[in-house]
């Protein structure tokens, strides 16, 4: 992208210091957003601001239909089906949700690895819920091969932003190692850098923020493998979760 598809270049000089040039060295923590990015979303909020999915009139049926398109675009930019993508608002919340919502199925003999680069919100979520069944190791492979039957979930960093290393290679190894269970893999900085295919990769669940490509804040993408969305309790509850609720004798 050109510098000057970015408004904050002509912009933000006059207000920070408008003698030295501007220059930003922070988009591995966020992106500026470009022009277009800014343009559409002022059009939405211009011509279709409503709530989707909860009305029968004509502006609430055009934010329905801009809420599907994009999700298919997402499906379409990370190679997995509509319904495998859940909006969230960043990669923090996408973990904990995960974190959360694996107690079903994460017994008190299990294990989870995580690996060592992780950034904090690929590791906190997990110790804080399951203390010692959490292994932070920088060898995830090693680790699995010690105690397979234990590990049940690993969760792993898409792209070091210190080292640069990917994890393709890894999962590959862990797979043909016999490991059949969950891989999650935090894609905030992957996204950026490279198209991803949530099938060929072979992960269970990839979680990363708009913000790091240029999206408004506030968004973010969760892919969950259809076969594990029975098996994920929801960290919130609300509507267009369930077909009705009756009320009985005092009982919801």
């Amino acid at each position: 992208m050109l510098r000057e598809e970015f408004a904050i270049f002509e912009e933000a000089p006059a207000l920070i210091d408008p003698v030295l040039p501007f220059v930003y060295l922070d988009s591995a923590a966020t992106m500026q957003r470009p022009n277009q990015v800014i343009e559409r979303e002022a059009e939405y909020y211009k011509t279709r601001n409503a709530n989707p999915l909860r009305g029968l009139y004509k502006l609430s049926e055009q934010s329905t239909k801009v809420l599907n398109q994009t999700r298919v675009k997402v499906a379409e930019y990370i190679g997995a089906d509509p319904d495998e993508v859940v909006f969230i608002k960043n990669t923090t919340e996408g973990i904990n949700l995960i974190a959360n919502g694996v107690r079903g199925v994460i017994s008190e003999k299990d294990k989870i690895l995580v690996s060592l680069d992780s950034h904090h919100s690929n590791i906190l979520p997990f110790t804080e819920r399951y203390s010692e069944q959490v292994v932070v190791t920088e060898d995830i492979l090693g680790e699995f091969k010690r105690d397979k039957e234990a590990v049940k979930l690993v969760a792993l960093t898409g792209l070091s932003n210190v080292s640069g290393e990917e994890q393709d290679k890894l999962i590959r190894e862990l797979r043909e190692s016999g490991y059949s269970g969950a891989i999650l893999m935090d894609a905030a900085q992957l996204v950026a850098h490279r198209r991803i295919d949530v099938k060929k990769m072979d992960v269970d669940f990839l979680v990363f923020s708009g913000h790091k490509i240029g999206a408004p804040m506030g968004v973010g993408i969760l892919y969950m493998r259809r076969e594990w969305m029975e098996k994920i309790a929801p960290l919130n509850y609300g509507g267009e979760m369930v077909e009705g609720v009756e009320y009985q004798n005092g009982v919801i």
